[in-house]
């Protein structure tokens, strides 16, 4: 197995995080489908080649994930020295490289002894209330060995409860080391763009009480298993999914679950539910049967949300509301890896996510609560329409369904562009060939100074970017700063990102330069998607032309 540049960028990083001196627990962020299993067995067997005497402890609280590591860690790496102590997966051998259940482990320090780490995957998923064994747990470890390092693994840095991860009392992990968006990993190809669907049927949730941040699962089984909405909403599903073949259907509930599935049967599509109740050894053949495709429509509640792993998933039925960001964020990402001969996954939503969410490329998350007041203090969400002759979801500014090719009314009040990245988004970016790109200090009294890069396109249009390396380390401003300098860095720099803007200037010839950007507006101002970079055969030639009318003609 070849890992990806992202997955080797995202293990670099963490080897550079330590080798930099820091004291803290970082965090690797990288989205849904992005192969994070794969990733974590890498870095583990990369760890015990060079330091042939590490211990390392991966840890987690949902059986499925301890299953998923464990099985991806021998499929990468056969014959590793591997135990599993986990009562729920009936095993408690502990070696070298050892997967566990916090629940399991938590008061038992003492019986596994010296660890040099502590891997925690999907760790986003730990609720605050059980956030109390991993201290527990990581704090009597550390009595055993005080330099023990602890990474945490998530594609949502942050939490229904307690927003960022990083961030706040209490918190296990202190910075991100690594963060690769959704976006980016669209357009290279290493993830499925989503379609959105705005389902014409809709439940009423007026009557759903919020409680703790979440709706009431109670009331929301109530107002999602009716009759007559569920009839509604596949018969939506039949008109707009029936050509796909893998369903993965989200619902409130067990009763709800069971509702669904008979409606589907009865319209002759072949359907199964799973749930927290069904036997271990059934659920394992029906997963199996979902991947292979001998199941269409597979119904859940509340167990395929995260560690689940079907890239033929190419429909998600969303039966159920959330409120929380995350788990909207973790079901859409269901659909997300590719698979051969898919180009796409399509979301129906029928109970308001993605209004509620919008595009999950669009979601700005910032420290504690947030200023619309919920707890995952998401900041802002990107904007959305539908489309009323196919019911697709795309950007405000888009005159002409991408779908259907429906010509929306003008509205002068609406004068957004697109925004970006995936197809929940539908953005419009353009391209611009660059001429010259010029760099500055930018000082404001009070701010901290940024680089300021304008770009002169062919069309005389400057384009405007800042980039800012005097930030803190754990901000996401600098973080962008470092991909920034990796992405247009010469390779044999690229991982020495200047610290300050009067070094960035002084290393300004160490960039490549600049073919052409793909950018779109926001706001007042262009956002850069991408850069090209010439080629050596573009600058040689220019560097000939250059040469030959410097002797010419004095230039």
């Amino acid at each position: 197995m070849n890992l990806r540049p992202y997955q080797q960028a995202a293990i670099a990083s963490i080897y550079r995080y330590f080798e930099a001196g820091n004291a803290g627990n970082p965090l690797v962020v990288a989205p849904t489908g992005s192969g994070k299993s794969l990733l974590i067995a890498d870095f583990v067997r990369g760890v015990c080649e060079s330091y042939k005497d590490q211990r390392i402890l991966i840890l987690s609280h949902v059986k499925e994930i301890l299953e998923q590591n464990a099985s991806k860690l021998l499929q990468f790496w056969p014959g590793c020295p591997l135990g599993v102590y986990s009562a729920g997966l009936g095993s408690r051998r502990i070696n070298q490289i050892t997967i566990a259940g916090i629940q399991s482990v938590f008061s038992k320090a003492e019986t596994f002894g010296h660890f040099d780490l502590i891997l925690i995957d999907e760790c986003h998923l730990i609720p605050k209330k059980g956030q109390g064994r991993y201290l527990t747990f990581i704090s009597a470890m550390r009595e055993i060995n005080p330099n023990l390092k602890i990474i945490g693994f998530t594609a949502t840095p942050f939490r229904l409860d307690s927003g960022l991860l990083h961030q706040g009392e209490g918190r296990i992990f202190t910075d991100i080391c690594y963060n690769i968006s959704i976006s980016e990993l669209i357009k290279d190809g290493f993830l499925s763009p989503l379609i959105g669907k705005n389902a014409a049927t809709q439940a009423d949730l007026s009557e759903v009480r919020i409680r703790g941040g979440e709706f009431l699962e109670t009331d929301s089984a109530r107002a999602m298993d009716k009759e007559e909405l569920t009839r509604a909403a596949i018969k939506e599903c039949l008109k707009y999914a029936s050509d796909r073949s893998s369903w993965l259907v989200f619902c409130t509930g067990i009763e709800h679950a069971n509702h669904v599935c008979e409606e589907l049967t009865r319209n002759n599509i072949f359907s199964k539910i799973v749930t927290g109740e069904t036997p271990k050894f059934e659920r394992k053949k029906l997963l199996e049967d979902f991947k292979n495709k001998k199941i269409k429509a597979l119904c859940n509640c509340n167990v395929l949300t995260t560690g689940f792993d079907a890239p033929n998933t190419d429909a998600i039925i969303l039966l159920r509301p959330t409120q929380s960001t995350g788990l909207y964020c973790q079901i859409v990402g269901r659909g997300m890896r590719p698979a051969q001969g898919k180009q796409n996954c399509l979301v129906l939503d029928f109970a308001g996510n993605i209004e509620r969410h919008g595009p999950i490329t669009e979601i700005i998350v910032k420290s504690g609560k947030g200023a619309t007041g919920d707890k995952e203090g998401i900041a802002s969400r990107g904007p959305i329409k539908t489309c009323p002759s196919c019911r697709s979801i795309m950007h405000p500014a888009v005159k002409e369904c991408l779908d259907c090719g429906y010509i929306f009314p003008i509205e002068p009040k609406h004068d957004a562009e697109a925004t970006n990245a995936d197809p929940l988004a539908r953005s419009l970016p353009q391209e611009f060939e660059v001429l010259n790109v010029s760099y500055k200090k930018n000082e404001k009294p009070e701010r901290i100074p940024t680089l300021r890069v304008d770009y002169l396109c062919l069309d005389a249009r400057i384009i405007m970017e800042w980039i800012c390396f005097e930030h803190p380390a754990e901000n996401f401003a600098r973080q962008k700063a470092v991909r920034w300098w990796r992405e247009r860095a010469q390779r044999e720099r690229a991982f020495s990102t200047p610290k300050t803007i009067d070094e960035a200037l002084a290393r300004i010839s160490e960039l490549k330069p600049i073919k052409s950007l793909r950018a779109k507006k926001d706001g007042k101002y262009w956002r850069i998607l991408s850069a090209e970079f010439k080629s050596k055969k573009e600058i040689d030639a220019e560097k000939s032309t250059q040469n030959y009318l410097r002797e010419a003609i004095g230039i």
